[in-house]
């Protein structure tokens, strides 16, 4: 199980740690925008001004 604890299907011999999960980001930005990427990405914050 990947470090965020999402259930996702990973190739045989990747490291849970190692592993990038593409579950949809639940974050929310300030703006009170979500985060576009997927979970294991590092958010950027949203330029859309409000």
């Amino acid at each position: 199980m990947p470090v965020c604890q999402h259930i996702q299907t990973m190739k045989c011999g990747i490291k849970p740690e190692d592993f990038v999960c593409k579950m949809p980001c639940p974050k929310m930005f300030s703006c009170g925008h979500q985060c576009q990427l997927y979970c294991g990405e590092e958010c950027k914050p949203c330029g859309v001004k409000v």
